[in-house]
């Protein structure tokens, strides 16, 4: 077949073939044109980090910058191919990428501790290469807010390590004036916690609140009475973590909680701005296991 003028797509439906990197070296030598963009504003390495489902794609890529794809060039959603790649945990990608781009983009690294592989090495590689450690999304949150949302796994405690060592603040308030170390409480991650207290001192002042929020609430004030949280702490309404655990707990369940509060200093007749003591709320509740012994 013989043409003058290859279709301006025509390297974007490469990224579909079966001999992709066969076929991509010899649309590229024929002049296919290397900047041609999709109609979301993808470039063709955008399609082949989101499409290439093996190692070929670390082939065609390096050839496809070395023929000047922009690694950091953006579609119409702000990501670059490097997000993409960074996102799947090609690390060999990355590598090869990190080298052209001048500039990381600033949200890279929430892209790399939410990699779908190699997340830790993912992370340590951009931070390496001078990953913003303190760029935040649009409402204060930070990359540690972010990793210690996720659902916790055998990762997360050795991606939050990395990033404190790189300088990440664990006592940074987001907009709703939350810090890391509360996201981690209100999710329950005990051994995270465990690890982190040391760097967090002094605990924040409402920490026992975001305790009262977990879904292991036993376990974790205890772990923050016995680090020392404060235990008259109120709100801005003037509930204590007592009334914070009648309002929030279900059931009669909170009772091996209450004991636990009340043995360790918290009143259960302080009243609230609106008069009421954490009593009145159980009584209100029909919390009837709080009259046990």
């Amino acid at each position: 077949m013989v043409t003058t003028s290859l279709p301006p797509d025509i390297l974007c439906t490469a990224a579909k073939a079966h001999n992709q990197a066969e076929m991509f070296k010899l649309l590229i030598d024929k002049g296919a044109n290397i900047h041609a963009r999709m109609s979301n504003g993808d470039s063709v390495l955008h399609v082949i980090m989101k499409h290439s489902p093996n190692n070929s794609s670390l082939e065609i890529a390096k050839m496809l910058i070395k023929a000047g794809c922009d690694p950091l060039m953006c579609n119409s959603s702000g990501k670059t191919p490097l997000h993409i790649a960074a996102s799947r945990g090609h690390l060999s990608i990355v590598e090869d990428m990190l080298p052209i781009a001048t500039s990381l983009p600033s949200d890279i690294l929430f892209t790399g501790v939410g990699a779908i592989n190699n997340q830790v090495e993912m992370v340590q590689m951009l931070i390496d290469k001078g990953a913003d450690i303190h760029a935040c999304t649009y409402d204060g949150d930070n990359v540690l807010h972010v990793v210690m949302g996720h659902s916790h796994n055998s990762f997360s405690l050795e991606i939050v390590k990395v990033l404190i060592e790189a300088g990440c603040n664990l006592l940074m308030c987001n907009s709703s004036g939350e810090t890391p170390l509360h996201t981690a409480v209100s999710e329950g991650h005990i051994s995270i916690m465990e690890d982190i207290f040391p760097m967090a001192t002094p605990l924040p002042p409402d920490i026992l609140f975001a305790g009262a929020r977990a879904p292991n609430q036993a376990e974790v004030l205890k772990l923050l009475i016995d680090k020392g949280a404060d235990i008259h702490a109120c709100m801005s309404n003037g509930d204590s973590v007592l009334h914070a655990i009648m309002e929030h707990s279900p059931n009669n369940s909170s009772l091996e909680i209450v004991k636990m509060l009340i043995k360790a200093g918290c009143d259960p007749l302080i009243c609230n701005s609106s008069g009421k003591t954490p009593l009145h709320i159980a009584v209100s509740r029909g919390y009837t296991s709080i009259w046990e012994p």
